[in-house]
């Protein structure tokens, strides 16, 4: 027996030892991918058995089960594609956007799955291992520092697996719109998808046979079934489709026999079900464990193997044991039962695998062994110091290392390997012992991030307490800083000078860091929040800090100079919210150059604070606004310079983009934002491409839910000036871009992960012009179209309106215009079904007749047709009116879903948008009745009705059901 320890690497990161492959290559197995299938008749039977039997008397047969589907004709597989090409190290922003179909392209990623173990690709001529970082896999030249990115999921990878031959590669997940790919690892290029396997749920496992032909799936919902795919045909449909039912907990693992592809194994936690497939169905068997069954303790399930040259099969456990699956003499070898349970160590036992004729383990102590067919220890390495392993996988080098040295050949010779770690590190052991961190990255979520203002740097701020600043042109780690208090971080920023750095914590505090070693700047961290910060923003001439956090607070500190140096010192606290602050920002005044403070919260309030009147401990409020009537606000930014006016852009949940003068606060443009996943979360307006012209095109990026995108200035509602690509499935935690403005970077809220994009805007250029110019991408918005029945209404409504302001009963000849008055919108809109209360109709009337104020100073008093569609659509809500509203707008009126009906036509007068009796009688007179006389507006009277006609007409209770059909007339 033999230990392996550790050696130093190379002091050069990228310098690695190719070492001469092995004499022996017997224990590797090299198959080609042939489209002829291979099938035997029955189950094998058991020639041998090689451990002592012990017979389990509680084994069962789970099922036998499944549907065989016809395959199509085969389609030939790609021919040997050359290795994966490296891409030009420098490369133009245009020439990318020319190939490119996306406004942002996966560059880089930081961080990886640590769930999902990586597989090495490694041979005599690559330098690759793939591993996955949230819904992307990495093909990484750890060599030459170089990603290829497979990108072709919807969700977070779930599962990898890779050919014996290390040619194919298929990654799956699982959840809406899930895939099965298969790639060719020379190029990276998919050459089979199968969507919406497992009725929609997707995978949670997958594994390929010995010959890399038949592909095994198995299902992430329970109750979970198990398919067998040829993915060589050109049929989408299973081979063989096997319901494992509810009594079967659920399955984890998945693993072909090498020996014979018609067995594979699953196992759970609690389970290990033996499968064997023919041409008909899939056959199952269950043998039962207990701790009684040898006296001891079992632990978990965790990993399984076939044995080499063995009809048995082992199964690592939680405890450390190793159970002996094998059946007995005479038996068929297909129903195996417990013959042996192996201790072999005190510690849990995470990885099982194997390599030639070794069986190979890795354990929750960081530990990689080596053990031969009869269990005993060869080899282990021991001072990985990486963490607990999750998975190993060997590189197809299979010839020994020379022996230089003359030292004595102990017969112990494995293929270098790579092992994957819970602390999300990736190491490689050389076949010479040699051993060398290929990525090391953090295995919790980045709250944190934010781009230096000057220099090619990001700083990166996880919930464990790690800073990292990265160069993200060279790709490598400039420094980092575990905080040994283990504070988690959920926010950080830099400063307009790139100084300081500064972070805030979960449990309220914030320090202020040097941008570039991350130390401290001063002994003892500000204390003044009682909760964890949220966001905190540097003022422009990095005289102020701001922080805002989760009690609804805002913070300020300000940088007291002195003679010889100066301080970051408490300026003062205000709780100006009643609900969660959404968004901060810092800006500048125009007539004094002096710094600006904003918060906006869900309270739907825009607070300005005074900061040119607050002394210390005392901070004051300038203005408090609120800005929407029922929508809630999301994120904020500073309008370009786009006009004379300075505006303030935000984005609300009702998917709307707005625009706010910032000193009156009158809202002055309402249009379509984008509508993906969700509503806008963040804004970021990036700077111009091209800085020493003021023609200079300007562009924002934004985050959803899941999503990262583009949207073009200036804001008009055009849907085809904006694009988004999926970010992180799980969620963005932050969002920034480079000083330059050529890349994006986004950091995921719950899969440690990092992604660099670089901005194609190309791209948007194009799809905005192939979308149409003027009016006729607005035209896409109305139903039907240009042609649709919606704007054949709506060019009604628009010459009656002309009719009804020349008079409609007058006798002198109605001329035709091509405009209308302001004041026939409203009820324009109205009458298309977009309902809009007094608030939006005055913000809809400001955003028409202040247009043209600032550049003629003239109001502008008519519309004509094209404004109005545009008007229309970009007003109008998002989403119809459903049931759901009508029933929350009830309970929010009277607090419950069935309100009185004195207490209705009280509440109409009292809540809200108050409204007088007379506008009550006549809303109902025109809903209940029907009459109604053209004149009554412009005579100022109004239909008189008895209460015994509201009494016999308006139900005693009124409910959302009853509000709908017998008052507004709608179907519920």
């Amino acid at each position: 027996m033999t230990e392996r320890s550790a050696t130093s690497p190379s002091p050069r990161s990228n310098s690695f030892i190719d070492a001469p492959p092995l004499k022996d290559d017997s224990h590797i197995r090299k198959h080609n991918v042939s489209p002829e299938p291979t099938t035997t008749s029955a189950p094998p039977k058991d020639s041998s058995a090689s451990e002592t039997d012990h017979s389990n008397s509680q084994s069962e047969v789970l099922k036998e089960g499944g549907s065989s589907s016809k395959a199509s004709t085969p389609t030939a597989l790609p021919p040997p594609a050359p290795p994966l090409p490296r891409p030009h190290t420098e490369r133009s922003n245009d020439s990318e956007a020319e190939v490119s179909s996306t406004p942002l392209g996966l560059m880089w990623t930081f961080g990886l799955n640590q769930y999902v173990p990586a597989a090495s690709l490694c041979d005599e001529t690559s330098r690759v291992i793939a591993y996955t970082c949230s819904h992307t896999t990495v093909l990484y030249d750890f060599e030459a520092n170089e990603q290829h990115i497979l990108q072709g999921h919807r969700n977070v990878v779930t599962s990898v697996c890779v050919s014996i031959d290390k040619r194919w590669v298929v990654t799956a997940d699982s959840g809406q719109d899930n895939v099965i790919i298969v790639w060719n690892s020379h190029n990276g290029v998919p050459v089979k998808t199968l969507f919406g396997t497992h009725d929609g749920v997707g995978a949670c496992a997958v594994a390929l046979s010995s010959d890399s032909k038949i592909l095994a799936s198995l299902s992430s919902a329970v109750p979970q079934s198990l398919a067998l795919w040829d993915w060589s045909m050109e049929a989408d449909t299973p081979l063989l489709l096997l319901d494992l039912g509810t009594d079967c907990s659920r399955q984890t693992f998945l693993l072909f026999n090498p020996k014979d592809q018609q067995q594979l194994l699953l196992n759970s936690e609690n389970d290990v079900l033996f499968c064997f497939w023919d041409e008909e169905k899939i056959h199952t068997y269950r043998p039962k464990l207990t701790d009684l069954d040898f006296n001891r303790p079992v632990g978990r399930y965790g990993q399984s193997i076939f044995k080499p040259d063995s009809s048995a099969v082992l199964t690592a456990t939680s405890l450390g044991n190793l159970v002996v699956w094998d059946a007995k003499s005479g038996q068929n070898a297909f129903c195996r039962q417990a013959a042996k349970l192996v201790s072999l160590q005190g510690k849990a036992l995470t990885v099982l695998t194997t390599v030639g004729q070794y069986i190979v383990t890795g354990d929750s102590q960081g530990q990689v062994k080596f053990y031969d067919e009869s269990l005993k220890l060869l080899s282990w390495y021991h001072e990985l110091n990486a963490g607990p392993i999750t998975g190993v996988s060997f590189s197809t080098s299979v010839q020994p290392p020379a022996n230089t040295r003359g030292e004595k050949d102990d017969g112990f010779h494995v293929p270098e390997f790579v092992v994957t770690t819970t602390s999300a590190a990736v190491v490689i052991v050389k076949d010479n012992g040699t051993i060398s961190t290929i990525r090391r990255e953090s295995n919790v979520a980045a709250l944190g991030l934010d781009a230096h203002p000057s220099r090619p740097h990001i700083c990166t701020g996880t919930k464990s307490g790690l800073l990292r600043l990265w160069d993200y042109q060279s790709k490598t780690l400039v420094s980092e800083r575990q905080l040994v208090d283990g504070a988690s971080i959920t926010c950080l920023a830099f400063d307009a000078a790139g100084q300081f750095i500064a972070v805030g914590f979960l449990d309220g505090a914030m320090c202020i860091v040097d941008s570039l070693t991350l130390e401290d700047e001063y002994a003892s961290r500000f204390c003044y929040s009682k909760d964890a910060i949220l966001r905190c923003v540097f003022s422009p001439k990095c005289d102020y800090l701001a922080a805002v956090d989760r009690d609804c607070c805002c913070t300020v500190f300000y940088y007291k100079k002195a003679a010889d140096e100066g301080a970051w010192a408490y300026l003062g606290r205000q709780r100006s919210h009643y609900k969660p602050i959404c968004d901060v920002i810092f800006g500048i005044n125009p007539d004094s150059s002096f710094p600006r403070l904003l918060t906006l919260g869900e309270d739907r309030v825009l607070v300005e604070y005074d900061l040119s009147a607050s002394s210390e401990d005392d901070l004051r409020l300038l203005h408090c606004d609120r800005l929407e009537q029922s929508a809630v606000p999301a994120c904020m930014a500073w309008y370009p310079a786009l006009t004379s006016e300075d505006f303030l852009l935000t984005a609300n949940d009702q998917f709307k983009l707005k625009l706010f003068n910032s000193t009156t606060k009158m809202c002055r443009k309402t249009v379509l934002g984008p509508v993906y996943d969700s509503s806008l979360k963040r804004l970021l307006v990036l700077p111009p491409a091209d800085k020493n012209s003021k023609q200079s095109k300007r562009y924002v990026a934004y985050a959803t839910e899941e999503g990262v995108g583009l949207l073009k200035l200036p804001i008009d509602g055009n849907p085809h000036n904006s694009l988004s690509v999926i970010g992180h499935p799980g969620g963005l935690s932050a969002l920034c871009c480079c000083h330059e403005g050529k890349y994006l970077f986004t950091a995921g809220a719950s899969d440690a992960t990092v992604y660099m994009w670089e901005i194609h805007y190309n791209v948007l250029e194009a799809a905005s012009k192939l979308g149409g110019e003027g009016i006729i991408p607005f035209y896409d918005l109305l139903q039907g179209g240009r042609d649709g029945p919606l704007f054949a209404e709506m060019e009604d409504f628009f010459y009656y309106a002309q009719i009804k302001s020349q008079g409609v009963s007058t006798m002198h000849v109605h001329k035709a215009a091509s405009s209308i008055p302001l004041q026939e919108v409203p009820a324009i809109v109205r009458a298309l079904g977009f309902y809009p209360s007094e608030h939006e109709v005055t913000n809809l009337l400001t955003e028409v007749k202040y247009g043209q104020y600032v550049e003629t100073g003239e109001y502008v008093q008519e519309v004509n047709l094209e404004h109005l569609i545009r008007l229309y659509v970009n007003h109008r809500p998002a989403a119809s009116t459903s049931r759901d509203d009508l029933a929350d707008a009830l309970e929010t009126l009277g607090g419950s879903t069935a309100v009185a009906r004195e207490e209705f036509l009280r509440l109409l007068q009292t809540s809200g948008e108050h409204m007088t009796e007379i506008e009550i009688v006549d809303c109902l007179t025109k809903l209940l009745s029907g009459r109604h006389d053209d004149n009554d507006d412009e005579e100022g009277t109004t239909v008189d009705l008895s209460a015994s006609f509201f009494e016999e007409s308006l139900p005693e209770s009124m409910t959302a059901e009853k509000l709908m059909t017998e008052l507004l007339g709608f179907r519920y």
